[in-house]
């Protein structure tokens, strides 16, 4: 977990470490691993976290912005996935499917990390404020469509990832309330095999 850029000087007593910014992000990790927004409170967190609440002010401006730089180092590890897997793809079809794939298995084998991203984070907030991770694996995903159909129009491309992705987080959430009693990864493969006729439109 990073701080902003905007950081407490040194010897600023509201100046976190690496370490204290570790145990904050584990912290709200496990604190939204079983409740959801409106149940946990910052102050709640700064105290498991033995940081105090002017301090998390400074570095994160609302829960939200706390939130999201929470999660970003597992958005990046998420992207080094994707961009692996995409590297090992033979064709441009296995390419799309493969970020799909790793997205799935991803929070798949992460459920607290899902229940951040995908119960707990307002989905105004995602899309407005936008992790650099996940602006990156977006502009990947559209170099992949561009490629997969160079006819198909800019904004078709951002039609059929705005249409992919509100049904990748309709699956996640409806895995997450239902206790992860199936295999998201088998749901995400049905998923994909409606999806082929929309990419190859």
């Amino acid at each position: 977990m990073s701080a902003p850029a905007d950081q407490p000087a040194p010897g600023d007593a509201r100046r976190l470490g690496q370490a204290e910014l570790e145990r904050l992000r584990r912290t709200i990790i496990s604190h939204f691993a079983s409740h959801l927004y409106h149940q946990v409170g910052l102050r709640e967190i700064c105290r498991d976290a033995q940081v105090s609440p002017k301090t998390v002010y400074k570095y994160f401006g609302c829960k939200e912005e706390l939130m999201l730089a929470c999660v970003e180092p597992d958005l990046e590890e998420l992207l080094r996935h994707t961009r692996v897997a995409v590297e090992g793809a033979t064709g441009r079809r296995e390419a799309l499917w493969a970020v799909a794939r790793c997205q799935f298995a991803f929070y798949a084998e992460r459920p607290a990390v899902a229940r951040v991203v995908f119960l707990n984070l307002p989905e105004a907030y995602w899309m407005e404020q936008r992790s650099p991770a996940e602006l990156a694996r977006e502009a990947l995903v559209n170099e992949l469509l561009a490629a997969a159909a160079p006819e198909r129009r800019r904004g078709e491309a951002a039609l059929v990832i705005d249409v992919s992705a509100g049904a990748v987080r309709r699956l996640v959430v409806r895995w997450l309330i239902e206790g992860q009693s199936h295999d998201l990864r088998a749901r995400g493969e049905a998923f994909l095999s409606l999806m082929e006729g929309v990419v190859d439109g």
